[in-house]
């Protein structure tokens, strides 16, 4: 067996060095990205926490699942700038869970009760209105991120 001499030591040394420094460097990146998601969505989240957004989703709830479909243009336009807010909130969430900017698991935690009830509540409407209007992608996010939390087992029994 040949001893090693110093150069090849320090090579065997300078490659691990260089690994350990790769792998160093992809858990740092992979937890930056973890921080950045929460902070991004976070942010996000500010807005659904605000006074008066969670009681107007709960009318703007209230008046979708109402059989009183008559009365539901006049809430709708009474309140077009709130109701557009609402739907955009959880549409902008939808997009960042779809493009894997935010994880479903975080969005779930903390809403997955209220989009869940208001995909509910809007979808007999969003389906009128994509088939009316022929614009099959109308409030296509809300949709797609009422179907990734109810692939979240826990969260099913809790909508």
């Amino acid at each position: 067996m040949q001893q090693l001499d110093f150069a090849s030591v320090s090579i065997v040394i300078a490659s691990m060095s260089v690994v350990l420094g790769v792998v160093l460097a992809i858990i740092q990146l992979r937890d930056q990205n973890k921080s950045r998601q929460a902070h991004l969505f976070m942010e996000i989240y500010g807005q659904f926490s605000r006074s008066g957004f969670l009681d107007f989703s709960l009318r703007m709830m209230e008046a979708f699942r109402s059989h009183k479909q008559d009365s539901l243009p006049e809430f709708r336009e009474k309140n077009r700038d709130k109701s557009l807010s609402v739907l955009s909130f959880y549409e902008g969430v939808g997009v960042l869970v779809k493009r894997k900017l935010v994880d479903i698991n975080l969005v779930a935690d903390l809403i997955s009760g209220p989009c869940m009830r208001l995909w509910e509540a809007i979808q007999p409407w969003v389906i009128r209105r994509r088939e009316n209007g022929k614009r099959p992608q109308t409030w296509e996010h809300i949709e797609y991120l009422y179907h990734q939390i109810r692939k979240i087992p826990s969260r099913v029994a809790t909508s």
